[in-house]
This record gives structure tokens, sequence and C-alpha cells, in this order.
């Protein structure tokens, strides 16, 4: 019996480890922030960015946004942009970024699930955080952010 509880807790874990890594965030505890713009094309190379920042009122900005995240299915859309949190015990969580499909969100990747968040806070950080050229629609031609 102890060996299905023991079993069952890693399940749970591992189960609830990508949510639980964003949530789990201490604003206090992030020594930065970066976003840098990926070509529709080419998911491995950046065309704008890195757009940094170690300002605590921005890192919590961007921390809450995709904290406030709920899980959605995935899909076949391309990553458009990398937001990476660095915490001062020098681990970085990488966040890959999708515009989404409706006006109401927007979306991020980690570890193979896909969550949304609330595009109108999302993109405030964003600005907060300087970031310019972020792709709002998921089409290579779509506008961007300015």
């Amino acid at each position: 019996m102890r060996q299905f509880i023991i079993i069952g807790s890693l399940l749970l874990a591992v189960g609830c480890g990508t949510a639980s890594q964003v949530r789990n965030i201490d604003p206090g505890e992030v020594e930065s922030v970066e976003v840098s713009i990926l070509p529709w094309d080419s998911p491995n190379e950046k065309i704008a960015g890195p757009f940094h920042s170690t300002d605590p009122e921005v890192i919590r900005a961007v921390v809450e946004a995709v904290q406030a995240a709920e899980e959605t299915t995935d899909h076949n859309c391309a990553d458009r942009a990398v937001l990476v949190i660095a915490t001062r015990a020098g681990k970085n969580l990488e966040l890959r970024l999708l515009p989404g499909h409706t006006e109401e969100s927007y979306e991020y990747r980690i570890n193979g699930k896909i969550f949304r968040v609330k595009r109108s806070r999302f993109m405030a950080a964003m600005k907060q955080l300087g970031v310019k050229g972020l792709p709002l629609h998921p089409t290579a031609d779509a506008q961007s952010s300015n």
C-alpha cells in the first residue's frame, strides 16, 4: 500500500509540476525577466530583443501576469517569442509565447503544456518591460505590438 502512495505522490508531483513551476515563483526571488521575439519560420533565431529588466516592479508585473494562467489544449501554432524568468538561485524558467486565437488571451508553453493568460494584463506587463514587436495574431503576416 505504501508503494502505491509513493507512486501516486510522484505522479501528482509530475503532473502538477508545470503549472506549479510558474505559480510558485516568488517575484522577490526573480533576478530578471527577458523577452526575445522569434521569426515565424525559425523558432531558434531571434529577430528582436532581448528586452530585459531587473526592475522589481516590472518583474512583479510579468510574473503575476503569467501566474494567472489556465491550462488549455495544445495545438500546432508556432512559438513567436520566448520569456525567460531568471531566479536569484540561478534557475531559469523558459516560457514559449504564442499570440493565441482570441482577442481576450495570450498563451505560453512550458514543458509540453500550454497555458492561456488574459491578454490585456499580459500585454500591459510586456509594455512595462519595453517589449516591441510582440506578435498579436498567430499568422505570419499579422500585426505586432508597437
